[in-house]
C-alpha cells in the first residue's frame, strides 16, 4: 500500500430557501425535524436540484479532505477541488485504465466498486485481482497528480455499474500548482513524498 493511499468515509453535509447550503442544514438538522417536513413542501423543483447538487458536493468535500495528499489544502481549496472533478459512469467489466497506460487522472468513487488487477506481461493470460475492491468514498490513481509521464502499474476494473469523479494532472496544476508545492506545507508529508518518488 502506498504511504498516501487509503479510504475515506463521511456523511452528507447540509441547505435553505436562500442558499443551497442553508437549506441542507435545515433539512438535516436533527433538532428541526418536525419543521423540516413543512420546509420540504415549500421547496421548488429547482431548489431540490440545487439541494441535491450541494449535498453531493459537500459529500465529495468530506471525502477529499481525508485523502492524504490533500490534507494540507484549505477548506476553500477543497471546495474548489470538489467542483473541479468530472463525472464518469462505467458499466460492469469496463476498465478505468489499463496497466501500462500513461497516468494522468486521480479518481474518487461515488458509487459501485473498482478492482485492482495485475496483468501478465504478454497480455495473453487474464489479469489477477489483487486485494479487496475499492468502494464508495475511496480513491485511486493519485500518482498521476505527482509526476508527468508515469505509467499505471496495474489495471483498475469496474465491478457493477460504477460512478466516478476525476481530475487530470493538468487541471489540478492550473488550479493549485504542482502537488509537491502543496505537500511542502507539511514537512513530514513532503519528506514522505520525496522518499517515495526517489526510489
Amino acid at each position: 500500500m502506498l504511504w498516501w493511499s487509503g479510504s475515506c468515509c463521511g456523511s452528507s453535509r447540509k441547505l435553505s430557501h436562500g442558499t443551497s447550503k442553508e437549506l441542507s442544514e435545515m433539512i438535516h438538522s436533527e433538532e428541526n425535524i418536525p419543521a423540516n417536513k413543512d420546509v420540504l413542501q415549500e421547496i421548488t423543483p429547482r431548489q431540490f436540484d440545487e439541494l441535491d447538487k450541494a449535498i453531493e458536493i459537500a459529500e465529495i468535500e468530506q471525502y477529499l479532505s481525508r485523502v492524504t495528499i490533500f490534507t494540507t489544502l484549505m477548506p476553500k481549496e477543497i471546495s474548489i477541488l470538489a467542483r473541479s472533478l468530472k463525472p464518469c459512469t462505467l458499466r460492469d467489466g469496463e476498465y478505468v485504465y489499463r496497466q501500462g497506460d500513461f497516468a494522468d487522472d486521480f479518481f474518487l468513487i461515488l458509487g459501485g466498486s473498482v478492482q485492482k488487477v495485475v496483468e501478465s506481461g504478454d497480455g495473453e493470460k487474464p489479469g489477477i485481482p489483487v486485494g479487496n475492491p475499492l468502494y464508495h468514498g475511496q480513491y485511486f490513481g493519485q500518482n498521476a497528480l505527482a509526476m508527468a509521464g508515469t505509467k499505471r502499474s496495474c489495471s483498475m476494473k469496474v465491478v457493477g455499474k460504477t460512478e466516478l469523479r476525476s481530475i487530470s494532472r493538468a487541471v489540478f496544476i492550473s488550479s493549485f500548482g504542482p502537488l509537491s508545492d502543496i505537500l511542502r506545507r507539511d514537512k513530514n508529508l513532503f519528506d514522505k513524498f520525496e522518499a517515495y518518488f526517489s526510489k
